[in-house]
Protein backbone atom coordinates (compact mmCIF):
# COMPACT_ATOMS: atom_id res chain seq x y z
CA UNK A 1 0.00 0.00 0.00
CA UNK A 2 1.20 3.23 -1.32
CA UNK A 3 2.92 6.47 0.84
CA UNK A 4 2.78 8.54 -2.52
CA UNK A 5 -0.64 9.65 -3.38
CA UNK A 6 -0.18 11.96 -6.07
CA UNK A 7 -3.08 10.57 -8.04
CA UNK A 8 -1.80 11.62 -11.58
CA UNK A 9 -3.18 9.73 -14.47
CA UNK A 10 -2.25 9.64 -17.95
CA UNK A 11 -4.42 7.48 -20.19
CA UNK A 12 -2.45 7.45 -23.49
CA UNK A 13 0.25 5.43 -21.77
CA UNK A 14 1.24 2.56 -21.88
CA UNK A 15 2.82 1.98 -25.61
CA UNK A 16 1.65 -1.88 -26.57
CA UNK A 17 4.22 -4.48 -27.01
CA UNK A 18 4.64 -8.17 -27.05
CA UNK A 19 7.08 -10.64 -25.30
CA UNK A 20 8.77 -13.52 -26.44
CA UNK A 21 9.45 -14.90 -23.28
CA UNK A 22 6.73 -14.00 -20.55
CA UNK A 23 9.61 -15.08 -17.74
CA UNK A 24 7.31 -18.00 -15.94
CA UNK A 25 8.97 -20.96 -15.08
CA UNK A 26 9.05 -23.81 -17.97
CA UNK A 27 6.55 -26.10 -17.62
CA UNK A 28 4.30 -24.04 -15.92
CA UNK A 29 0.50 -23.77 -16.19
CA UNK A 30 1.42 -19.91 -16.89
CA UNK A 31 3.94 -20.77 -19.32
CA UNK A 32 1.39 -22.56 -21.22
CA UNK A 33 -1.44 -20.00 -21.19
CA UNK A 34 0.94 -16.81 -21.18
CA UNK A 35 -1.32 -15.11 -23.97
CA UNK A 36 -4.51 -15.62 -22.07
CA UNK A 37 -3.61 -15.07 -18.55
CA UNK A 38 -1.01 -13.03 -16.57
CA UNK A 39 0.27 -13.15 -12.88
CA UNK A 40 3.20 -10.77 -11.59
CA UNK A 41 4.02 -9.15 -8.54
CA UNK A 42 6.86 -7.29 -7.94
CA UNK A 43 8.14 -5.43 -4.44
CA UNK A 44 8.10 -1.70 -4.14
CA UNK A 45 11.16 0.80 -3.60
CA UNK A 46 11.65 3.45 -0.48
CA UNK A 47 14.82 5.69 -0.98
CA UNK A 48 15.57 4.18 -4.27
CA UNK A 49 16.29 0.85 -2.58
CA UNK A 50 14.49 -2.38 -2.84
CA UNK A 51 12.13 -2.85 -0.46
CA UNK A 52 9.87 -6.26 0.78
CA UNK A 53 7.19 -6.92 -1.58
CA UNK A 54 3.74 -7.00 0.70
CA UNK A 55 1.77 -8.00 -2.30
CA UNK A 56 0.16 -11.62 -2.76
CA UNK A 57 -1.34 -12.86 -5.85
CA UNK A 58 -3.42 -16.08 -7.24
CA UNK A 59 -4.92 -17.22 -10.74
CA UNK A 60 -6.99 -20.48 -8.92
CA UNK A 61 -8.46 -22.59 -11.56
CA UNK A 62 -11.03 -25.04 -10.73
CA UNK A 63 -12.05 -23.04 -8.12
CA UNK A 64 -13.45 -24.73 -4.98
CA UNK A 65 -12.88 -28.18 -7.00
CA UNK A 66 -15.03 -27.19 -9.47
CA UNK A 67 -13.49 -27.47 -13.46
CA UNK A 68 -16.13 -24.42 -14.42
CA UNK A 69 -15.02 -21.77 -11.75
CA UNK A 70 -11.82 -19.30 -11.92
CA UNK A 71 -10.64 -17.35 -9.00
CA UNK A 72 -8.21 -14.38 -9.41
CA UNK A 73 -7.55 -12.91 -6.36
CA UNK A 74 -5.04 -10.21 -4.43
CA UNK A 75 -4.18 -8.94 -1.03
CA UNK A 76 -2.16 -6.03 -0.35
CA UNK A 77 -0.55 -6.29 2.86
CA UNK A 78 0.21 -2.98 4.66
CA UNK A 79 2.05 -2.28 8.18
CA UNK A 80 4.93 -3.30 9.71
CA UNK A 81 4.19 -7.05 9.02
CA UNK A 82 2.05 -6.61 5.78
CA UNK A 83 4.16 -9.39 4.26
CA UNK A 84 3.14 -12.21 6.85
CA UNK A 85 -0.49 -10.48 7.21
CA UNK A 86 -0.86 -10.96 3.36
CA UNK A 87 1.17 -14.15 3.20
CA UNK A 88 -0.85 -15.64 6.13
CA UNK A 89 -4.82 -14.50 4.88
CA UNK A 90 -4.54 -15.69 1.13
CA UNK A 91 -2.86 -19.04 1.63
CA UNK A 92 -4.95 -19.88 4.92
CA UNK A 93 -8.01 -18.44 3.12
CA UNK A 94 -6.91 -20.90 -0.13
CA UNK A 95 -6.53 -24.24 2.07
CA UNK A 96 -9.87 -23.41 3.68
CA UNK A 97 -11.55 -23.49 -0.15
CA UNK A 98 -10.44 -26.65 -1.64
CA UNK A 99 -13.80 -28.40 -0.46
CA UNK A 100 -15.79 -26.04 0.44
CA UNK A 101 -19.49 -27.30 -0.37
CA UNK A 102 -20.90 -23.45 -0.96
CA UNK A 103 -18.00 -22.44 -2.42
CA UNK A 104 -17.81 -25.68 -5.30
CA UNK A 105 -21.05 -24.16 -6.34
CA UNK A 106 -21.39 -20.67 -6.72
CA UNK A 107 -24.03 -20.53 -9.25
CA UNK A 108 -26.25 -22.76 -7.29
CA UNK A 109 -25.58 -20.83 -3.46
CA UNK A 110 -26.26 -17.69 -4.68
CA UNK A 111 -25.08 -14.33 -3.65
CA UNK A 112 -26.39 -14.14 -0.02
CA UNK A 113 -25.19 -17.47 0.83
CA UNK A 114 -21.27 -17.05 -0.96
CA UNK A 115 -21.43 -13.77 1.04
CA UNK A 116 -22.25 -15.11 4.31
CA UNK A 117 -19.43 -18.38 3.91
CA UNK A 118 -16.68 -16.15 2.35
CA UNK A 119 -17.34 -13.62 5.00
CA UNK A 120 -16.94 -16.48 7.64
CA UNK A 121 -13.62 -17.91 5.45
CA UNK A 122 -11.94 -14.60 5.52
CA UNK A 123 -12.55 -13.94 9.53
CA UNK A 124 -11.26 -16.80 10.32
CA UNK A 125 -7.86 -16.61 8.73
CA UNK A 126 -7.93 -13.18 10.12
CA UNK A 127 -8.17 -15.17 13.38
CA UNK A 128 -5.76 -17.86 12.70
CA UNK A 129 -3.69 -14.84 11.25
CA UNK A 130 -3.80 -12.24 13.62
CA UNK A 131 -5.22 -13.80 16.59
CA UNK A 132 -4.22 -17.56 17.44
CA UNK A 133 -0.48 -17.40 15.73
CA UNK A 134 -0.12 -13.33 16.21
CA UNK A 135 1.34 -13.16 12.92
CA UNK A 136 0.94 -9.70 11.60
CA UNK A 137 1.35 -7.68 14.08
CA UNK A 138 -0.16 -3.83 13.63
CA UNK A 139 -0.27 -4.89 10.08
CA UNK A 140 -3.24 -5.80 7.91
CA UNK A 141 -4.16 -6.85 3.83
CA UNK A 142 -6.41 -6.01 1.55
CA UNK A 143 -8.60 -9.12 -0.09
CA UNK A 144 -10.10 -8.62 -3.52
CA UNK A 145 -11.17 -11.67 -5.39
CA UNK A 146 -13.36 -12.78 -8.24
CA UNK A 147 -15.04 -16.06 -9.29
CA UNK A 148 -16.22 -16.50 -12.77
CA UNK A 149 -18.56 -18.94 -13.00
CA UNK A 150 -18.83 -20.70 -16.84
CA UNK A 151 -19.39 -18.05 -19.70
CA UNK A 152 -22.40 -15.94 -18.05
CA UNK A 153 -21.99 -15.16 -14.26
CA UNK A 154 -19.37 -13.95 -12.10
CA UNK A 155 -19.25 -12.90 -8.11
CA UNK A 156 -16.69 -10.32 -6.53
CA UNK A 157 -15.31 -10.18 -3.22
CA UNK A 158 -14.11 -6.75 -2.05
CA UNK A 159 -12.29 -5.68 1.41
CA UNK A 160 -10.33 -2.70 1.03
CA UNK A 161 -8.51 -1.00 -1.89
CA UNK A 162 -7.23 -3.16 -4.13
CA UNK A 163 -9.31 -3.60 -7.41
CA UNK A 164 -11.24 -5.63 -10.51
CA UNK A 165 -12.42 -4.21 -13.61
CA UNK A 166 -13.64 -5.82 -16.72
CA UNK A 167 -13.44 -4.78 -20.41
CA UNK A 168 -16.56 -4.64 -22.38
CA UNK A 169 -16.61 -4.42 -25.71
CA UNK A 170 -19.23 -2.00 -27.54
CA UNK A 171 -20.96 -2.54 -30.66
CA UNK A 172 -18.62 -0.30 -32.47
CA UNK A 173 -15.64 -2.68 -31.78
CA UNK A 174 -13.79 -0.41 -29.31
CA UNK A 175 -14.32 -1.15 -25.07
CA UNK A 176 -15.26 0.22 -21.96
CA UNK A 177 -13.75 -0.23 -19.32
CA UNK A 178 -15.84 -0.52 -16.02
CA UNK A 179 -14.93 -0.97 -12.33
CA UNK A 180 -16.24 -4.09 -10.96
CA UNK A 181 -15.52 -3.35 -7.32
CA UNK A 182 -15.61 -0.25 -5.13
CA UNK A 183 -12.67 1.16 -2.89
CA UNK A 184 -13.34 1.02 0.63
CA UNK A 185 -11.24 3.89 1.48
CA UNK A 186 -12.04 6.92 4.02
CA UNK A 187 -10.68 9.42 1.20
CA UNK A 188 -13.26 8.99 -0.94
CA UNK A 189 -16.21 6.51 -0.28
CA UNK A 190 -18.61 8.25 1.78
CA UNK A 191 -20.79 5.11 2.70
CA UNK A 192 -17.85 4.28 4.60
CA UNK A 193 -16.62 7.20 6.77
CA UNK A 194 -20.54 7.07 7.73
CA UNK A 195 -19.68 3.18 8.73
CA UNK A 196 -17.19 4.16 10.39
CA UNK A 197 -18.48 7.29 12.23
CA UNK A 198 -21.32 5.10 13.66
CA UNK A 199 -19.34 2.53 14.80
CA UNK A 200 -17.65 4.63 17.19
CA UNK A 201 -14.46 5.16 14.67
CA UNK A 202 -12.77 8.19 13.89
CA UNK A 203 -11.97 9.80 10.78
CA UNK A 204 -9.61 12.95 9.98
CA UNK A 205 -6.92 14.19 7.84
CA UNK A 206 -3.23 12.64 8.22
CA UNK A 207 -0.73 12.73 5.52
CA UNK A 208 -2.79 15.27 3.15
CA UNK A 209 -5.82 12.52 3.19
CA UNK A 210 -8.91 11.33 4.83
CA UNK A 211 -7.88 8.09 7.40
CA UNK A 212 -9.46 6.04 10.05
CA UNK A 213 -7.30 6.91 13.39
CA UNK A 214 -6.56 4.28 15.88
CA UNK A 215 -8.47 4.52 19.19
CA UNK A 216 -5.14 5.89 20.62
CA UNK A 217 -4.47 8.46 17.44
CA UNK A 218 -1.16 7.20 17.33
CA UNK A 219 -1.84 5.10 14.13
CA UNK A 220 -4.05 5.90 10.82
CA UNK A 221 -5.06 3.89 7.85
CA UNK A 222 -6.54 4.16 4.42
CA UNK A 223 -8.95 1.75 3.74
CA UNK A 224 -11.80 1.39 5.84
CA UNK A 225 -11.76 -2.27 5.47
CA UNK A 226 -9.41 -4.73 6.13
CA UNK A 227 -8.08 -8.38 6.79
CA UNK A 228 -6.38 -7.83 10.32
CA UNK A 229 -5.70 -4.03 11.81
CA UNK A 230 -7.30 -5.21 14.39
CA UNK A 231 -5.80 -2.67 16.55
CA UNK A 232 -8.61 -0.56 15.23
CA UNK A 233 -11.27 -2.21 16.34
CA UNK A 234 -12.98 -5.41 14.76
CA UNK A 235 -16.19 -3.75 14.37
CA UNK A 236 -14.62 -0.36 12.93
CA UNK A 237 -12.09 -1.46 10.60
CA UNK A 238 -14.20 -4.62 9.26
CA UNK A 239 -13.12 -7.77 7.54
CA UNK A 240 -16.93 -8.41 5.97
CA UNK A 241 -16.06 -8.56 1.79
CA UNK A 242 -18.42 -6.81 -0.32
CA UNK A 243 -20.20 -9.01 -2.36
CA UNK A 244 -21.40 -8.51 -5.87
CA UNK A 245 -22.73 -10.76 -8.61
CA UNK A 246 -22.21 -9.69 -12.10
CA UNK A 247 -23.97 -11.32 -15.02
CA UNK A 248 -21.62 -12.13 -18.19
CA UNK A 249 -22.19 -11.65 -22.01
CA UNK A 250 -19.92 -12.63 -24.98
CA UNK A 251 -19.28 -8.64 -24.58
CA UNK A 252 -16.85 -9.00 -21.70
CA UNK A 253 -13.66 -10.03 -22.46
CA UNK A 254 -10.97 -9.20 -19.74
CA UNK A 255 -10.75 -9.33 -16.56
CA UNK A 256 -8.30 -7.46 -13.96
CA UNK A 257 -7.47 -7.58 -10.32
CA UNK A 258 -4.81 -5.88 -9.34
CA UNK A 259 -3.58 -3.95 -5.90
CA UNK A 260 -3.05 -0.02 -5.74
CA UNK A 261 0.04 -0.17 -6.81
CA UNK A 262 -1.08 -0.62 -10.56
CA UNK A 263 -4.26 1.71 -9.98
CA UNK A 264 -2.40 4.91 -8.02
CA UNK A 265 -1.54 5.95 -11.80
CA UNK A 266 -2.82 4.10 -14.31
CA UNK A 267 -7.08 4.61 -14.61
CA UNK A 268 -9.13 1.33 -15.58
CA UNK A 269 -9.81 2.34 -19.44
CA UNK A 270 -5.49 2.87 -19.42
CA UNK A 271 -5.23 -0.31 -18.22
CA UNK A 272 -7.59 -2.12 -20.27
CA UNK A 273 -6.63 -0.16 -23.53
CA UNK A 274 -3.34 -2.01 -22.93
CA UNK A 275 -4.62 -5.96 -22.00
CA UNK A 276 -7.09 -5.24 -24.80
CA UNK A 277 -4.59 -3.94 -27.52
CA UNK A 278 -1.89 -5.96 -26.92
CA UNK A 279 -0.44 -9.17 -28.48
CA UNK A 280 -0.80 -11.32 -25.46
CA UNK A 281 -1.72 -10.91 -21.38
CA UNK A 282 1.29 -11.50 -20.25
CA UNK A 283 3.35 -8.68 -22.48
CA UNK A 284 0.51 -6.24 -21.58
CA UNK A 285 0.52 -7.05 -18.05
CA UNK A 286 4.29 -6.97 -18.23
CA UNK A 287 3.48 -3.24 -19.80
CA UNK A 288 1.72 -2.14 -17.01
CA UNK A 289 4.10 -2.81 -14.17
CA UNK A 290 7.24 -1.31 -16.28
CA UNK A 291 4.98 1.81 -17.41
CA UNK A 292 3.38 1.65 -12.99
CA UNK A 293 6.80 1.88 -11.89
CA UNK A 294 8.06 4.71 -14.11
CA UNK A 295 4.97 6.73 -13.01
CA UNK A 296 5.85 6.07 -9.19
CA UNK A 297 9.63 7.12 -9.36
CA UNK A 298 8.29 10.19 -11.76
CA UNK A 299 6.03 11.35 -9.82
CA UNK A 300 7.63 9.67 -6.19
CA UNK A 301 11.56 10.55 -6.28
CA UNK A 302 12.93 7.23 -4.61
CA UNK A 303 9.48 5.50 -3.68
CA UNK A 304 7.76 2.95 -5.66
CA UNK A 305 4.29 0.72 -4.10
CA UNK A 306 4.65 -3.41 -4.91
CA UNK A 307 2.75 -4.17 -7.92
CA UNK A 308 0.61 -7.26 -8.26
CA UNK A 309 -2.13 -7.75 -11.18
CA UNK A 310 -4.54 -11.06 -12.34
CA UNK A 311 -5.38 -10.47 -15.83
CA UNK A 312 -7.88 -13.69 -17.71
CA UNK A 313 -9.55 -13.74 -20.80
CA UNK A 314 -13.09 -14.47 -21.21
CA UNK A 315 -14.58 -16.58 -21.63
CA UNK A 316 -12.08 -18.68 -19.51
CA UNK A 317 -13.26 -22.18 -21.22
CA UNK A 318 -11.53 -21.59 -24.96
CA UNK A 319 -7.92 -21.21 -23.01
CA UNK A 320 -8.55 -23.73 -20.09
CA UNK A 321 -9.17 -26.47 -23.44
CA UNK A 322 -5.30 -25.58 -24.14
CA UNK A 323 -4.25 -27.33 -21.26
CA UNK A 324 -5.80 -30.54 -23.01
CA UNK A 325 -3.70 -29.78 -26.21
CA UNK A 326 -0.16 -28.79 -26.72
CA UNK A 327 0.12 -25.68 -29.15
CA UNK A 328 2.57 -26.48 -31.56
CA UNK A 329 5.38 -23.63 -30.75
CA UNK A 330 5.15 -24.77 -27.08
CA UNK A 331 5.60 -28.90 -27.98
CA UNK A 332 8.59 -27.96 -30.28
CA UNK A 333 10.44 -27.00 -27.53
CA UNK A 334 11.08 -30.78 -26.52
CA UNK A 335 10.22 -29.68 -22.91
CA UNK A 336 8.72 -32.74 -21.59
CA UNK A 337 7.91 -31.01 -18.34
CA UNK A 338 4.94 -29.02 -20.26
CA UNK A 339 3.56 -32.67 -21.05
CA UNK A 340 2.44 -32.65 -16.80
CA UNK A 341 -0.33 -29.80 -17.10
CA UNK A 342 -3.40 -31.63 -17.69
CA UNK A 343 -7.16 -30.74 -16.87
CA UNK A 344 -7.58 -31.84 -13.19
CA UNK A 345 -10.85 -31.10 -10.78
CA UNK A 346 -8.64 -30.59 -8.40
CA UNK A 347 -8.27 -26.61 -7.34
CA UNK A 348 -5.41 -25.61 -8.64
CA UNK A 349 -3.71 -22.63 -7.19
CA UNK A 350 -1.18 -20.41 -9.26
CA UNK A 351 0.80 -18.02 -7.57
CA UNK A 352 1.74 -14.87 -8.72
CA UNK A 353 5.30 -14.89 -10.67
CA UNK A 354 7.95 -12.51 -8.85
CA UNK A 355 9.28 -9.86 -10.49
CA UNK A 356 12.68 -8.00 -9.20
CA UNK A 357 14.17 -5.12 -9.79
CA UNK A 358 12.96 -2.37 -12.06
CA UNK A 359 11.23 -3.48 -15.74
CA UNK A 360 12.90 -2.20 -18.08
Amino acid sequence: MGQCCAGAKDSDAPRSSSIADPLYADGSTLRLLYRNVAAYSCHGFSGGREKQNQDRGALVLNFAGNPEQVMLLVCDGHGPNGADASEGVISTFLDSTAQNQVLAKCRESGKDALMEELGKLIREAEESVFISRRKGRSSGTTFTAVIVCGEDLAFTANVGDSRSCIAVEDPDGGFDAVDLTVDHVAAGNAQERERIEKAGGRISKFGGSHRVMSPTGECALAPTRSVGDIEFGQTVVIADPEVTEVKLTAAHKYIVTASDGLWEFLDRQTVMNQVVNCENVSGAAMDLVKYSQSEWFKTCGGYCDDISLVVCELPFKNWMDMRDTLPNDLAEQGDKKIQTVRRSENQEVIRCHTLTGLQN
